[in-house]
């Protein structure tokens, strides 16, 4: 080899060696890594988490979907994120359920334990519980609910929400309103409008709870603001529209029915008294509560009717809508021990008369839910299965067991075959069935 080849080798090769250094010293100061590992176990330390769920907050961090910094609080604009009941835009219903037990012919779902939800695009805050769901077609779904907050706070649950484009198997978390926990409602008119009733706090003694108000977002959930213009909000739902509140008796106006277009944070006050129960199909509107009052708006027209429920019946009712005008409502009496006799009415005319069912509903537990479809009825509650009459209430089957004692708060169908079921204490899982009822598949968020 030449000699002079050999010194220009030397020169090239500590030329390149100085300059990596000097690169390196720039892109990296000595003891950066080190000083980052150091306030990553730090970090990690102060918020009592796993390695995992530390990974966890740096995706969310950079995703958005639950609160991990601390900020002032405030019930306006949310843009952080702190991260029941389907509801298409024309609900279906909210419920269903039979007499007697299934016999040896009948087929009841089993329900086997669910593999975890994998989400595609964001973060389900560790320990998520579900409050409420809403559908907007068979795919596209948000989800209301809680999880222990990531930051140290004055109360430890944080609300959270959710939102599925797969019809619920996989989840991304998004900005949720309020600061602590609270029981309420979400719903969705469409790919841009929702809300969220915050009714109560999760916890009574949280210094961040909040009763009776009233979010909106109409930028799909990237955003929430408080709505003013409606007092002591109760429940909402959304159809062919326009959305309505029923506000409750500590609003100052008892129970008054509100309404807006779907884009608009402007209510008007539709009628008072009307109770907080609403059900929606297309442009009617029937809202009901303690007692038979049953309050019914076609197409702006208020007019006053009545439930059927006997005397002793009348304040455990739930009711639902197959369509329009198709009505179909369960009256529970009063509760003795884990059972409460039910009554059964359905209705072709929106509730001006009813036609007792044929066959009352199991005396077994205590229901919350109804839900009607053109095929079936479908009754939730309190320590009992989800129940389904397919023949107008002549019959009764189990169509989905509890995983445990407590039975369900609520089922709802987006469609005549697409519906959901909550389990009554907010739980990790929902239930999804996609054919009329006669399979579920349990989802789950832990």
């Amino acid at each position: 080899m030449d000699p002079l080849d050999d010194s220009d080798d030397t020169v090239l090769r500590e030329h390149f060696a100085a300059l990596r250094t000097e690169t390196l010293s720039r892109a990296r100061p000595a003891g950066a890594l080190a000083a980052r590992r150091a306030y990553a176990n730090r970090h990690r330390r102060r918020l009592l988490v796993t390695a995992a769920a530390a990974t966890v907050l740096v995706v969310l961090g950079a995703t958005g979907g639950y609160l991990l910094e601390d900020r002032p609080a405030t019930h306006q604009d949310v843009t952080a994120a702190h991260t029941s009941t389907a509801t298409p835009a024309d609900r279906v219903g909210q419920g269903a359920g039979p007499t007697r037990g299934p016999t040896a012919a009948e087929s009841v779902p089993v329900v086997t334990p669910p593999a975890p939800s994998s989400p595609a695009g964001g973060p389900v805050p560790p320990g998520f519980r579900v409050e409420s769901i809403t559908f907007i077609s068979p795919n596209v779904s948000w989800v209301l609910g809680y999880a222990p907050c990531l930051s140290e706070r004055p109360w430890s649950e944080c609300p959270a929400v959710l939102h599925s484009r797969d019809g619920g198997r996989t989840w991304v978390g998004g900005p949720a309103p309020g600061d602590a926990a609270f029981t309420g409602d979400i719903r969705f008119a469409n790919s841009h409008d929702g809300w969220i009733v915050a009714r109560a706090p999760l916890l009574a003694e949280d210094p961040g709870g909040v009763s009776g108000v009233l979010y909106a977002t109409h930028d799909g959930g990237t955003t929430w603001h408080t709505v003013t213009s409606v007092p002591a909000a109760a429940t909402v739902e959304a159809a062919s529209g326009r959305v309505w509140v029923a506000t409750g008796p500590h609003s100052g106006d008892s129970h008054t029915l509100w309404s807006a277009a779907t884009g608009s944070d402007s209510f008007s006050k539709v009628a008072e008294p009307a109770g907080t129960g609403l059900v929606l199909h297309g442009d009617h509107v029937y809202a009901y509560g303690e007692g038979n009052d049953l309050l019914a708006v076609d197409d702006g027209t208020v007019s006053r009717r009545s439930l059927p429920c006997a005397e002793g019946y009348q304040a455990g009712s739930v009711l639902a809508a197959a369509d329009d005008l198709s009505l179909a409502v369960v009256c529970a009496g009063p509760p003795d021990g884990s059972q409460s006799a039910k009554q059964g009415f359905t209705s072709t005319d929106g509730g001006v008369t009813w036609t007792p069912m044929a066959g009352a509903p199991d005396p077994a537990g205590s229901v919350t839910s109804l839900a009607s479809t053109r095929d079936a009825v479908f009754l939730a509650g309190q320590e009992m299965p989800v129940r389904v009459s397919r023949d107008g209430g002549q019959t009764w089957s189990v169509a989905l067991k509890p995983d445990g004692p407590d039975g369900f708060s609520y089922v709802g169908f987006t469609d005549a075959d697409h519906g959901i079921a909550l389990t009554y204490q907010s739980s990790t899982v929902i239930y999804l069935t996609s054919d009329a009822g006669r399979t579920w598949k349990p989802h789950r968020f832990d």
